[in-house]
């Protein structure tokens, strides 16, 4: 009797998880409607959320307990998966700008020595600050708190609020050259859109930021660029607008909300709130990126059930 109701629950479930894994049939026809795009997306993954606990609350503790490892597992593997296709973006933009090992080998190199550098210097204050006081303390508190998270002093980056209306809500960048020999300040600016949204998208919209900063992506395309120059003699227009540079782009972007979505259930849920209404041009990140964001909340939101009924 207890397998005709395991297999009662697993059937529908394996039909839903068919239904948000293979690239869905409404992504080709919508693709120019994507709030309603990510309502079928959400449809989806309630439903297999609901099929999985009708499993689960089958299961005994020790059963149960196997699969909040293998949920754990499944949200480490977001982190690592984008991690190693960021290295094999770099392989590929080695082999098609046809880089020498000794100039690929010493790019490498300074990319791990200016990140060694600016992540100690990241955890000191700094006197170059300019004003925090000038953002609202709705985007102040919860960007502290995730600088904190990541091992950066809150006062060892610089803070500006653009009155300049921009596409983008905010933006990093860093005062001066950031592969200089000495250590520069990264700087995020927010843009008049970080006024238009509610406090969830805020903490979504840091937390994206911080990750661009933690991760230091802004110091791998540079020595990249860098790189590529002094083997291929492109101009810079000519690099960024290439189409391995742009994966290069791409893959951070991703990287800047998957891993911590990942790694923590606050970020998951607040970043799928924010892509359920905007998608990112800029970093091509449209239904695909969102499938992805609500599996990892979707997996956040089992872990949690299993926590309570294990405790």
């Amino acid at each position: 009797m207890m397998k005709n109701i395991k297999l009662l629950v697993l059937l529908p479930l394996f039909i839903v998880h068919i239904s948000y894994t293979a690239t869905p049939w409404y992504n080709r026809i919508l693709q120019e409607c994507y709030p309603i795009t990510c309502r079928l997306i959400d449809i989806a993954h309630f439903t297999n959320t609901k099929a999985r606990i009708a499993y689960y609350k089958t299961c005994n503790t020790e059963t149960l307990l196997r699969h909040k490892k293998h949920i754990e597992k499944q949200l480490n593997h977001y982190k690592t998966a984008l991690l190693e296709k960021e290295k094999e973006i770099l392989t590929t933009i080695k082999q098609t700008f046809n880089i020498s090992h000794t100039d690929w080998n010493e790019c490498l190199s300074k990319i791990e020595y200016t990140k060694k550098r600016n992540k100690h210097a990241m955890q000191l204050s700094s006197k170059k600050l300019s004003c925090h006081t000038q953002l609202p303390k709705n985007i102040t508190q919860p960007l502290f708190v995730i600088l904190q998270e990541n091992g950066i002093n809150p006062h060892a980056i610089s803070l500006k609020s653009s009155p300049k209306k921009h596409n983008h809500i905010a933006h990093v960048t860093w005062n001066g050259n950031v592969n200089s020999n000495e250590y520069r300040l990264p700087k995020i600016v927010f843009f008049p859109r970080i006024h238009e949204l509610f406090d969830d998208e805020i903490t979504a919209v840091c937390a994206h930021e911080v990750t661009h900063i933690a991760l230091q992506h802004k110091v791998v395309k540079e020595c990249i660029i860098e790189c590529i120059h002094k083997s291929s003699h492109l101009t810079r227009k000519e690099i960024t607008e290439h189409h391995a540079y742009k994966a290069l782009v791409h893959i951070h972007e991703a990287q800047a909300e998957i891993i911590p979505a990942a790694t923590k259930a606050e970020y998951a849920h607040c970043i799928k709130q924010l892509r359920s209404l905007h998608f990112y041009a800029h970093g091509n990140l449209h239904e695909n990126h969102y499938r992805q964001i609500n599996s990892i909340n979707q997996l956040w939101k089992l872990h949690q059930w299993i926590m309570e009924k294990s405790n």
